[in-house]
């Protein structure tokens, strides 16, 4: 069994042989997922990789080709049980879109609000990319997103981009209350992972954005 993405080597001893399983990704940020599979000669056994809940199409590969993942999938795991050669390769590809999370209708303080999420990755939005009052800002429905690796910030990070707006208080006047919608601006939105935040000293922080 798989159950964790990390680059890593580790032997396991099936019935006094020896399999060696050599993993290579750098994920949570990549998509694919490479297992050298090495046993000490053709054998037969069952790897079962774990299919995370988070990714609604997962794609498998054994030496290049495509494997279908109907009938081999139990339990969240997907069983590939064949005889294995030295050198064999499994890709598993884990498609990770930027995507908007919506939290319980009864979750009253998450009414209209979205959450990113890419991959298994929560984000945020940070005051030092967006500036300070960030319950002002919004996320139309139609806004693309883009996902970049930086390696300099936050210890090597992908961040995620897109076009929102910004309320305009200075617009509002001296006025507490308006029948008037308030005036709006666009502009650009740049998210970091939720774990990283409070790094980069004092600030604000937000998670669920206002949609529309």
């Amino acid at each position: 069994y798989v159950h964790l993405f990390v680059g890593s080597t580790a032997y396991l001893h099936l019935g006094g042989r020896e399999v060696a399983l050599r993993q290579e990704t750098d994920y949570p940020w990549g998509e694919r997922v490479r297992i050298r599979v090495q046993p000490e000669f053709s054998d037969r056994f069952t790897l079962a990789l774990r299919l995370p809940g988070w990714c609604l199409a997962p794609h498998l590969e054994v030496n290049g080709a495509p494997v279908a993942l109907d009938g081999l999938v139990d339990r969240g795991y997907a069983r590939l049980r064949r005889v294995w050669e030295p050198g064999d390769i499994v890709d598993l590809i884990l498609p990770m879109p930027v995507e908007r999370v919506r939290a319980h209708p009864r979750v009253t303080a998450d009414a209209g609000r979205v959450a990113l999420q890419r991959g298994p990755v929560v984000y945020c939005l940070e005051e030092p990319e967006n500036g300070a009052n960030l319950h002002a800002l919004s996320l139309p429905e139609d806004a693309p997103f883009e996902a970049a690796y930086e390696p300099d910030l936050l210890g090597a990070v992908v961040t995620v981009r897109t076009e929102g707006e910004r309320s305009m208080a200075g617009a509002w006047g001296g006025s507490l209350y308006s029948a008037e919608r308030p005036a709006v601006e666009p502009v650009a939105l740049k998210a970091i992972p939720y774990y990283a935040w409070a790094n980069r000293g004092l600030g604000s922080m937000l998670v669920w954005i206002r949609e529309g």
